[in-house]
């Protein structure tokens, strides 16, 4: 048996104890958000799907993510890693790499949109990812429009996000959008860049061996197994 075969079927097997173990838990996970939660198991579950071609695992997502709709309520922090901000990021990448089909994006995330612009930018001093002003920026570039090259969030939004991103010299957000604009990058190139190596730094996105996932724990392994390199996808 060659190293190849040899790396693909343990990489096999591992992604079955993966779903199996996510199966089991995946309803009962509090957590709702990207990293650290029931988002990250949607977006494996898609994933593992087309990987396998079981259409088992792609029910199984919709229903993930049919929970969490339901389980969202006023109370529910804005944040990327755990919150609203990651949720909506994750359907638009869902939407743009075809595993979910929506006639109207923007309805479809108006609710979301509509909590999430609640959040007073203003008073936010955590610059991070995962709970602060860099998280919120990946949110709103996710609410671009490449088609119409526009952003389904209002002006005054946006001006306030650019002037205290700004303000905390938070440039990585203005480089992305310039270069979608002006043509360097195309905005699904932009999600599947981020959510592979879990930032957006361009110099290793021609690499597979760096980097990981945006999301954690056993979902993320997984999702690394798929995309990040240690085997190729089968082909469709």
């Amino acid at each position: 048996m060659s190293q190849n075969i040899l790396n693909l079927t343990t990489a096999k097997e591992e992604l079955s104890f993966i779903s199996r173990y996510l199966m089991l838990n995946g309803s009962f996970t509090r957590n709702l958000g990207l990293m650290n939660g029931k988002m990250g198991f949607v977006l494996f579950f898609y994933h593992y799907a087309k990987y396998s071609k079981n259409k088992l695992y792609r029910r199984f997502a919709k229903e993930l993510l049919m929970e969490i709709y339901n389980e969202i309520d006023n109370t529910y922090p804005c944040n990327f890693s755990d919150g609203l901000c990651g949720i909506a990021w994750s359907m638009t990448y869902l939407i743009r790499n075809g595993f979910v089909s929506s006639d109207d994006e923007q309805n479809l995330l108006s609710d979301l949109d509509a909590k999430i612009m609640k959040w007073n930018i203003r008073l936010l001093y955590d610059t991070s990812l995962e709970t602060g002003i860099l998280g919120l920026g990946h949110y709103i570039l996710s609410r671009y429009n490449p088609k119409e090259r526009k952003f389904y969030l209002p002006l005054d939004y946006l001006q306030k996000y650019f002037k205290v991103a700004q303000q905390n010299n938070l440039h990585e957000i203005n480089q992305i959008m310039f270069e979608i604009e002006s043509g360097q990058l195309t905005h699904k190139d932009y999600f599947n860049i981020f959510f592979l190596y879990g930032s957006f730094k361009r110099n290793i996105a021609g690499s597979k061996s760096q980097g990981s996932v945006l999301v954690n724990g056993e979902a993320g392994r997984g999702l690394k197994i798929m995309l990040g390199g240690d085997i190729a996808t089968e082909k469709q």
